[in-house]
């Protein structure tokens, strides 16, 4: 059998590392994890590592430093007959190629950056940087995946093809999350909205703040990295309001757990390429107030899974949680939707039918 490798795995928590995880779980072919090394700058929690990583090896475009990525790249290509990366190529070195491998390569494109979600020039500047960076890894593999269908136009205007296999989730693991758990570890009594992101433009935080300023008989429940009061104070620039519960990253069963909990799971992101969470909250059982773009919209039927509301528009948002809030019947339907369309058990075959073909020098396209 042909040994595979998966990367690169930053830890447990979303939906790219969880992508990963699935296809080692499910995958005929029991592909290894390639991780991160602590001896890295780039994405170290040390804080001393990561500010050098940020202001200093990124800002000015330094990736010969970046040695752990180097050994890493090295050794997959000598050990591995397919190496499977994903995302964005945070350790540079990790997705370059030897010029001498015995490995091919396989690249899922989970994001291309856009200009909308970067607050300004400077930030939008290194994201087309990164970009680049991905461009060069995408044209160097023999096959280009990407995980939503109206991505594909973006990867090609890159300069790259790509063929479609969505994302998915495991439905038998959020079908028996423990929601009186989650209520109890956390003291939150009422129903609620549920987010789970980070405080960022991409995720666009500021619209379930602002959605509670205007619900304030509502309970509003935060997760995610960075999503802790004080952080998210900051960043709106604001107090946030009193029935706006931010708990920061927690445990991945109690993000289970938490789905399993809520009324309504609400993803305000513009342009979300293809999200996990809402396929966890669907799994759950739960309605889905979307974004009518982009991934949500190929994963939701709006009135049927769950509510579509306008981009960046607070008040069609508002109009979509609360017609979700009254019609729980819109998370059954989900529940069934993505059983039948996203489960891992389905997607994973799709994953292992390209490492086949790669493996043996067939066209993926």
């Amino acid at each position: 059998m042909m040994k595979v490798a998966n990367g690169i795995l930053e830890g447990e928590y979303g939906g790219v590392n969880q992508h990963m995880l699935n296809i080692q779980r499910h995958s005929r072919f029991k592909p290894d994890l390639l991780k991160t090394s602590p001896w890295s700058f780039y994405l170290s929690k040390n804080k001393f590592k990561e500010g050098i990583a940020k202001y200093f090896l990124r800002r000015f475009r330094i990736v010969g430093l970046d040695i752990p990525g180097n050994r890493l790249a090295k050794r997959a290509s000598r050990d591995y007959d397919i190496v499977h990366l994903h995302g964005h190529p945070w350790w540079p070195e990790a997705f370059r190629r030897p010029s001498e491998r015995k490995a091919k390569y396989v690249h899922t494109v989970h994001q291309v950056y856009r200009r909308e979600d970067f607050a300004d020039d400077r930030e939008w500047d290194y994201a087309r940087y990164m970009n680049g960076l991905m461009l060069e890894a995408m044209n160097d593999s023999e096959a280009v995946i990407s995980v939503a269908e109206w991505q594909m136009p973006a990867i090609e205007k890159l300069g790259s093809k790509s063929i479609y296999i969505p994302n998915g989730t495991n439905t038998e693991v959020f079908e028996n999350g423990d929601g009186a758990s989650f209520r109890k570890k956390y003291g939150i009594d009422d129903d609620f909205f549920l987010f789970a992101g980070r405080p960022s433009k991409y995720k666009r935080p500021e619209h379930v703040v602002n959605l509670a300023k205007r619900h304030k008989d509502i309970r509003f429940v935060m997760i995610g990295t960075g999503v802790t009061t004080e952080k998210m104070a900051r960043y709106m620039d604001e107090p946030i309001p009193k029935n706006v519960t931010c708990l920061g990253e927690i445990p991945f069963e109690d993000v289970i757990n938490g789905m399993s909990a809520c009324r309504v799971f609400l993803l305000p992101s513009m342009n979300d390429t293809f999200p996990t969470v809402v396929m966890e909250a669907m799994a759950a059982g739960k309605p889905v107030v979307a974004s009518d773009n982009a991934g949500p919209k190929e994963i939701l039927r709006d009135g049927v899974d769950g509510q579509l509301f306008k981009p960046d528009d607070l008040d069609s948002i508002g109009s979509a949680a609360m017609k979700a809030w009254d019609n729980p019947a819109l998370g059954d339907n989900g529940r069934v939707r993505v059983k039948e369309r996203f489960d891992w058990k389905v997607i994973t075959p799709q994953i292992d039918e390209v490492y086949e073909k790669v493996f043996s020098g067939e066209s993926v396209h």
